[in-house]
């Protein structure tokens, strides 16, 4: 899984937005080789992440909530001949992993797309952790990123307060409707 660099600022630009609210969006994305570690790989690519506005959020759940605005964007997305290849939503204190409730909420979806006439054979379900970083110190603006075997882990420095900060961990899960099974894949970006 590649998350391209511009795909990756709308990601955390639309957590950090409400980031003591839970956000998410599509994924949209194609199958393509690309050089990772000094290698040309087949991966999926992940190109944009589009932010829903009209859900319903707080500290500990998003969905969708007007359905006829979820459905234009579904369409026009297609229209498009663009790919949703799944979504993404944040989780504030708690970890980048899957609950049962986001699971739950996965298969009711991956089961409206196909209502939709989408046909879905693998879903990508994105999951951002977001921990505010308090710091003693004034701390210049950085943006940084730490890869580790399956997640990334970025960090957002000295934006508005110079003593106050955001670490956000990313992990990307495949769902495989057919056998109702999920597996965390690695993530690489720029």
């Amino acid at each position: 899984m590649y998350i391209t660099e511009n795909c990756l600022v709308e990601l955390i630009a639309s957590c950090l937005e409400i980031p003591h609210k839970e956000v998410g969006g599509f994924l949209i994305g194609k199958e393509e080789k690309r050089f990772i570690k000094g290698e040309r790989t087949d991966c999926l690519t992940l190109d944009i992440a589009y932010q829903i506005r009209t859900c319903k959020s707080g500290k500990s759940f998003w969905q969708p909530e007007n359905v006829r605005a979820y459905n234009r964007i579904i369409d026009t997305i297609k229209a498009m001949n663009f790919a949703i290849v799944g979504e993404y939503h944040s989780h504030i204190h708690n970890v980048a992993e899957l609950s049962d409730a986001d699971k739950n909420f996965i298969e009711q979806e991956v089961d409206d797309f196909s209502k939709h006439g989408i046909k879905v054979s693998n879903w990508i379900e994105m999951v951002l952790n977001i921990e505010t970083k308090n710091y003693s110190r004034k701390q210049a603006q950085a943006f940084t990123c730490k890869y580790f075997r399956k997640k990334i882990r970025c960090n957002v420095r000295g934006m508005r307060d110079p003593l106050v900060g955001y670490s956000i961990t990313i992990g990307i899960y495949w769902f495989n409707p057919e056998k109702a099974m999920f597996e965390e894949v690695s993530v690489r970006g720029p």
